[in-house]
């Protein structure tokens, strides 16, 4: 039984030490945690002992990291290649075997039926002569462009409902021949669906056959690193494990049997981890003799998931006893260490008075320092902040005021010199440690805060919030505090330790508090000193807890520990006394640098005053001279005038600014008021003469234009005419650029485009000369209308379709019959809304009657025939003749026209239309919309207004992403972007075309579709987001990205966007290629790259699957190499490429031992001969150039 700080460790492998040099025994010890085991093996190390193996790879202390098991067993086998190693290699050759069979098998699934595998099925039935080529005296069959034709041509040609070759019918027409080629399209597709069955039950078969495999030699190559494993702990005298590594490899531990097991912190650990790793006597194993267990049940018990099961629920479990704990209360016979070598004695006598009365301390605790700018080691600052959410039932809690008065605290420790490795923050609440963290971050934002990784899972599983929390202890830099649970501190110490006990509430609730051997850890921390914050009131009203606190709290108050406030004592001024600190702004006003408010005073090597307050530290002053903001009294050393410098005291000299009186220049001019610098000598003001600003005329031999310039200008060696160019452009704009950047033709145009966009809006984008303007940037509508169209009259009928699609009902050319408000007829054009009555012919102002309506014969509308050619109102308020507005609007483009001038048919609307400028009012300019009477033209234009904005935003929005992935994201990054492209993907199909294409279901509408190459460029920028995820072969991203890859050239082909299906068809091939084991896809690989290759799109793309097929057939051999070396164990590179030679026909083979020839072969491929006899190889035959290339890289 070892008490706080007694030295369990060095006990224990003190132990481990004498039973080592005493017996022939093997020990294992078992710890709790990853830290404890590592502090025993590090004693054990320093004890001498070498013959240590470590089980488990999550060791922090880098001495122990050689001695883990992973890394010996790896040295093992890269020393001697026994023969476990031997089947290990091969047992991993067969398992890539296996999964490449099982892989391409499952590939072979998901495609089309091929000919190489509807064969088989074909020859069982007797239908194969369908497809056999007959060769006829060595003459091959050849179809168009000398193409060859085989089997697996005739098959595709089938498959693809063609009509049976004429040459191949007379083979057919044999009686009883069941001829395929009569079959219709279905029949056929019903005949592959049969086939396609057949061949998935045979393979389904095979893959199951496959993993059956795969399992068994999965199972066998656990056995033989068990074998290997084994052999390492067999010579090995001591061996540490956790007891989660203990339980983990016990088939592995019960091969060793050490007879000896030392449990360190056997008090936290749970009964049946003790008992896993322990052994009876068997055939292969000894069993264990000798048990020693080293731990304090006093403090905290093994931790469990349920609380129901634990002690302190009373329900009778008590599964958290611990075998250490029992046997105690059973009077098993134990040995006690009683003194402590951690705690300053005032900090050991709260433990000794609560729990260990017998507890000694260790002369060396006597001399431990005081802590630096405190009265007293030990305090407890009380206050009556209610803790957060003080009513509710949460089961973790937080302080907020608690949480600000520790950060305080620490920072203050820290002023006064204390290193961020001496002062830790323990609380009870894992809550209350990222309340800490986030007050931490907001107020210290040069410190940061560290939290385990157990306390990290502990707040993961409260679902909280930790971003801003470092993960890993190696992030550790040297400005982190410590923040932890006490849970999760157990076993650990620190110099100064700050408490926040955080339950502060007016009902009593202490929580986790009420338990001893909680607070027994919490209060034995602490070496130097200890500050602990909390609520007396809430301490003393428990029930449950009140026998634990009520004398420590007594204790305290007897000794004057307890306070309201921090008390601070300024150590360079002690004389001062105590100044009482409890919130943030007294700690920032009374200790600002960790001191007094006196000022410092101190002279620095600048000769200043120090400018700060009293500061314990930096008192070499070596950081405030840095930061000294007094004005500098120094010379610049090149200032010939000796002026005093203008800059701050912390800042270098550099030139000399002080303004000086004017100067003559080299070039005539004077400079007014230079600076010292610039002209302190001829060649500095030669210089400044060269930056002359003074204006002169000058002429400028490259273009011959006389101006006014710069003289620096006038006199360099290459002077610029700042003259504008003004050539006319065909824009009709001057252009702006200055003389020289336009004299070789360069010209272009700054003007913004003033053309009206259909929207009404004025572009304002630059000018971009005859090129049509781009969709409108502004906020205008970006829908379009799904109500029924409402263009109706009794002579043509209604307008059958919605609003926004292009009418289909014809135009009417006679005048409207309604009669307007005062009683006169409507001047306007049957179908139209009726004007106000202000337009009345009749009634209307002189001023409206002199309006010019017939821009062909200048006609007023006083003198219009209203009868034969009715007006037509705008909605800008101007008006026109029917005939005049036709014109404009270009009516026949939309409309087939007899020779009298009659509607008789829809004309389709060109695509071109709908890129064109605007149709606009004569008058004012503005665009025409909301006249039904072109409401054929203006719906067509609109929707291909609407749908090239959609697009143009789509393609913006994918190029923004396209560099996002070029930038290298983290995967969290690239899962985003996923989610936010299939969105993309059906705002896309949402457009403004499909939703008008969806309103008119049903009904006749002829509207050209949206471009396809947006749609693509997502699908492609999809696919190599997945592929970004990939971590393995056929994972879920490989196969969804082939799935959306084959998706895209689905769609490619289907739209004949060739150019897209050649991109999307090379990038498919590099994915097979950089995942996929090579003879798995290359076939598939090489049909694609032919593909591309015959479309013939582009030249670049051509060369590119040229290149891929190349670099296919390198990477194949590559492949071959390496399978070759993993199943036979044999180094096929290196000095071997001198055994590789070629047949006649270039096909690679290789010869073993020496690398001579010495009998006759046949080639596997072509069937040639190869090799030779007598170390003498065949006349045809040679080294082969390209596998020793592909060895050497």
């Amino acid at each position: 039984m070892t008490l706080n700080s007694t030295g369990k460790t060095f006990i224990g492998s003190l132990i481990a030490q004498i039973i080592r040099d005493n017996s022939d025994e093997s020990i294992l010890c078992v710890c709790y945690t990853n830290h404890a085991l590592d502090q025993f093996l590090e004693h054990m190390l320093k004890r001498g002992e070498k013959r240590l193996v470590r089980i488990g790879g999550r060791t922090k202390s880098e001495a122990l990291k050689k001695y883990e098991l992973k890394a010996l067993s790896k040295k093992e086998r890269s020393l001697s290649v026994s023969d476990a190693d031997k089947r290990m290699r091969s047992v991993v050759a067969q398992m890539h075997q296996c999964k490449d069979e099982i892989t391409e098998l499952l590939q072979t699934l998901q495609l089309p039926l091929e000919w190489q595998h509807a064969r088989d099925v074909l020859e069982d039935s007797n239908l194969a002569v369908n497809f056999e080529i007959i060769h006829h005296d060595g003459f091959a069959v050849v179809g168009r462009n000398n193409t060859k034709i085989d089997e697996d041509y005739l098959f595709s040609s089938w498959k693809r409902g063609e009509e049976c070759p004429e040459w191949l019918q007379e083979s057919l027409e044999v009686e009883g021949t069941d001829n395929l080629w009569l079959l219709l399209p279905a029949q056929r597709l019903e005949r592959i669906n049969e086939w396609k069955q057949l061949q998935s039950e045979e393979m389904n078969e095979m893959i199951q056959s496959a993993r059956q495999r795969y399992e068994d030699l999965s199972a066998e190559k656990v056995d033989i690193g068990l074998e290997i494993d084994s052999y390492i702990l067999e010579k090995a005298r001591i061996i540490g494990a956790t007891t989660t590594g203990a339980a983990k490899y016990r088939d592995l531990l019960s091969l060793k049997s050490a007879s000896v097991v030392i449990v360190e912190e056997a008090g936290e650990v749970l009964e049946p981890h003790v008992l896993t790793a322990l052994t009876e006597n068997k055939e292969n194993s000894e069993e264990t003799k000798h048990l020693i267990l080293i731990g304090d049940h006093l403090q905290l018990r093994p931790k469990l998931e349920s609380y129901s099961l634990t002690k302190v629920s009373g329900n009778g479990f008590d599964f958290d006893i611990s075998l250490f704990e029992r046997l105690i209360h059973s009077g098993f016979d134990s040995a006690m260490l009683g003194v402590q070598h951690r705690m300053k004695p005032c900090i050991a006598d709260l433990i000794r008075r609560q729990t260990y009365p017998s507890l000694q301390d260790h002369p060396s605790v006597a001399s431990y320092p005081d802590v630096r700018g405190v009265p007293d080691n030990l305090l407890f600052i009380d206050h009556a902040n209610f803790e957060n959410g003080a009513d509710d039932l949460a089961t973790t809690k937080s302080n907020s005021f608690e949480a600000q008065l520790c950060v305080e605290i620490v920072r203050y420790l820290l002023l006064q010199g204390y290193a961020h490795s001496q002062v830790t923050i323990l609380t009870p609440y894992v809550g209350q440690i990222l309340t800490i963290v986030k007050e931490m971050r907001r107020s210290m934002n040069d410190v940061n805060t560290f939290v385990s990784e157990l306390d990290q899972a502990e707040l993961l599983r409260d679902d909280a919030d930790i971003e801003d929390i470092e993960l890993h202890a190696e992030k550790m830099g040297n400005k982190q505090i410590r923040c932890s649970s006490v849970d999760n501190y157990q076993g650990e110490e620190c110099d100064i330790i700050v408490i926040s006990l955080v339950r502060s509430n007016k009902y009593g609730g202490i929580g986790f508090l009420k338990e001893e051997q909680r607070v027994n850890v919490l209060l034995s921390r602490a070496k130097h000193g200890m500050f602990i914050v909390g609520n007396t009131a809430t301490l003393r009203s428990s029930s449950k807890g009140n026998h634990v606190w009520k004398p420590l709290l007594d204790m305290f108050q007897s000794q004057g520990r307890i306070v309201k406030s921090f008390p601070t004592v300024c150590q360079l001024h002690p004389m001062d006394g105590t100044t009482y600190c409890r919130t943030v702004q007294e700690f920032r006003t009374h200790r600002p640098n960790g001191g007094c408010n006196r000022p410092c005073s101190a002279r620095l090597e600048c000769g200043h005053a120090c400018p700060l307050m009293c500061h314990p530290t930096d008192q070499g002053h070596l950081i405030t001279l840095k930061q000294c903001t007094e004005p500098c009294r120094r010379i610049p050393p090149r200032c010939p005038r000796n002026h005093p410098c203008n800059k701050l005291c912390r800042e270098d000299c550099g030139e000399c600014l002080v303004r000086v009186e004017d100067t003559r220049l080299p070039c005539g001019h004077l400079a007014s008021s230079p600076t010292c610098d610039s002209v302190r000598d001829d060649s500095s003001r030669k210089k400044l003469s060269q930056r002359c600003r003074e204006k002169v005329m000058h002429t400028f031999t490259a273009c011959g234009h006389e101006c006014e310039t710069a003289c620096a200008n006038a006199n360099s060696q290459l002077p610029i005419c700042p003259k504008l160019c003004n050539t006319m452009l065909e824009c009709g704009h001057p252009c702006q650029n200055k003389c020289k950047s336009c004299k070789e033709g360069n010209h272009s145009c700054k003007q913004k485009c003033e053309r009206t966009l259909f929207c009404g809006h004025i572009c304002g984008r630059e000018c971009h000369g005859g090129d049509p303007c781009p969709p409108c940037d502004k906020k205008c509508s970006c829908s379009s209308c799904v109500e029924d169209c409402d263009w109706q009259c009794l002579h043509e009928g209604k307008c059958s379709l919605v609003c926004g699609a292009p009418c289909n009902r014809l135009p009417c050319n006679l005048r409207c019959d309604k009669l307007l408000a005062c009683g006169h007829r409507c001047p306007s054009i049957c179908g139209e809304d009726c004007p106000d009555v202000s337009f009345c012919i009749e009634c209307c102002s002189t001023e409206t009657k002199a309006n010019i309506v017939d821009m062909l014969e200048f006609n007023s509308y006083e003198e219009q025939d209203l009868d034969n050619d009715p007006v037509i109102f705008l909605q800008c308020g101007h008006f026109y003749s029917t005939t005049t507005l036709d014109g404009i609007m270009e009516i026949d483009k939309s409309y087939e026209i007899d020779e009298e001038g009659n509607f008789v048919g829809l004309q389709v609307l060109s695509s071109s239309l709908g890129t064109s400028k605007p149709k606009s009012c004569p008058d004012c300019r503005s665009a025409i919309n909301h006249v039904k009477r072109y409401g054929r033209l203006i719906s067509f234009m609109r929707l291909r207004f609407l749908e090239r904005k959609h697009m143009t935003s789509v393609e913006m929005r994918l190029r923004r992403y396209s560099l996002i992935l070029r930038g290298e994201p983290d995967d969290a990054k690239v899962k985003r972007l996923i989610e936010i492209l299939e969105q993309l993907e059906s705002d896309v199909k949402d457009g403004p075309m499909r939703k008008v294409f969806e309103a008119c279901r049903g009904r006749e509408i002829v509207v050209t579709p949206p471009p396809s190459r947006p749609y693509l460029e997502l699908l492609r920028l999809r696919a190599q987001c997945f592929t970004r995820l990939i971590l393995e072969s056929n994972d879920v991203n490989f196969n969804v990205a082939i799935d959306v890859y084959q998706q895209s050239i689905d769609y490619a082909d289907a739209d004949r966007s060739r150019y897209m299906s050649s991109v999307l068809r090379l990038d498919l091939c590099k994915l097979l290629m950089n995942w996929t084991a090579l003879h798995q896809v290359k076939a598939r690989v090489d049909h694609i790259c032919n593909r591309v290759i015959e479309d013939d799109i582009n030249a670049a793309l051509v060369q590119e699957a040229i290149d891929l097929k190349e670099k296919c057939n390198d990477k194949e051999l590559k492949e071959v190499l390496k399978a070759m070396n993993q199943v036979m164990g044999y180094n096929y590179g290196g000095g071997w490429s001198s055994h590789w030679y070629e047949c006649p026909n270039g096909h690679p083979y290789f010869i073993g031992e020496c690398g001579g020839a010495m009998e006759l072969g046949r080639c596997n491929e072509c069937g040639e001969q190869i090799g030779g006899g007598s170390h003498r190889l065949l006349a045809s035959n040679r080294s082969s150039a390209t596998v020793a290339e592909a060895l050497q890289d």
